[in-house]
Order: structure tokens, then C-alpha cells, then sequence
């Protein structure tokens, strides 16, 4: 019995968060001060889906702003001098 209560309590929760969203947009789920989950309306969520943009992996890998890096040879300089210890 106990179980069917929290269930309930649960969902009926979540239907005020969703109606909630709906009227007011956009609502942010926080948990020990850290933001855990968002709830946004379809159509904005739809809207989210549908713009292209690149993943962090693709904008990785582009060429575009890819730039040379110039490396030294190894063993023509050296960076520090000796330390001689007596």
C-alpha cells in the first residue's frame, strides 16, 4: 500500500512539473545544489533537434581553424644549462 502511495505522489509530482514547463517554459531540476535534469516543452526541445549544429567531436577533427605547430628537432639546443654538483 505504501508503495501505490509514493507512486502516485511521484506522479502526480511530475504532472505539476510538466504543467508547470508548459506555462512557464524551460525548468531546471536541482539535487544538492547541483543542476541534475532539465524539462523543456516538445516544441522547443524540437526546435534543439533540428539545428544543425557540429558535435564537440566534429569540431574537433574539422580544419577549419587548424593551425601548424612549430616543434624544435631534438638534440640541436638545449633548454637549461648543466647543473654541476661538487
Amino acid at each position: 500500500m505504501k508503495h501505490k502511495r509514493f507512486k502516485k505522489k511521484a506522479s502526480t509530482h511530475l504532472h505539476e512539473w510538466i504543467d508547470h514547463c508548459i506555462a512557464k517554459g524551460p525548468q531546471m531540476i536541482i539535487r544538492s545544489s547541483l543542476p541534475k535534469a532539465t524539462l523543456v516543452p516538445f516544441e522547443h526541445w524540437q526546435k534543439l533537434l533540428n539545428t544543425q549544429q557540429p558535435s564537440l567531436k566534429e569540431l574537433l577533427l574539422s580544419d577549419d581553424n587548424r593551425g601548424e605547430l612549430v616543434i624544435p628537432k631534438r638534440g640541436r639546443c638545449r633548454t637549461r644549462r648543466n647543473i654541476h654538483f661538487i
